[in-house]
């Protein structure tokens, strides 16, 4: 059977890493845990984490690490201003995968052997 699992991260456009379910997949992020900012207005505020979903199965056992970074959907112009055919943005590591919906962009990647700091959401 099909389990779904919320892990909480702090956004961070730099690379961090975070323990997901072993076989796990990134399938949806939304705002959601951290400290509320502007919360002193009733029915104010916003949370400054990003819930993170990841799909797994019942029959998986254990964790893995893995990296994750919010990105931008755009990237700054460069100098001089010349430009490719297309606009594009990059994950910053090799064979990342990008997850995007209306609210983040946000690259994700397995690992065990590179030495980025933990997320400290999770």
């Amino acid at each position: 059977m099909t389990r779904i699992v919320r892990i909480l991260i702090v956004p961070n456009t730099e690379w961090t890493s975070i323990e997901v379910p072993a076989g796990g997949e990134l399938v949806w992020a939304e705002p959601g845990g951290g400290v509320v900012v502007g919360g002193g207005v009733p029915g104010g505020g916003v949370p400054s984490g990003i819930a993170t979903y990841w799909r797994t199965e019942d029959f998986t056992f254990g964790v893995e690490r893995c990296l994750i970074r919010r990105g931008s959907r755009t990237n700054p112009p460069s100098p001089g201003g010349g430009g490719g055919e297309f606009e594009y943005v990059e994950s910053g590591l090799e064979g990342a995968i990008p997850f995007i919906n209306t609210e983040y962009l946000l690259w994700w990647q397995k690992s065990i052997f590179d030495d980025f700091p933990p997320n400290s959401g999770s």
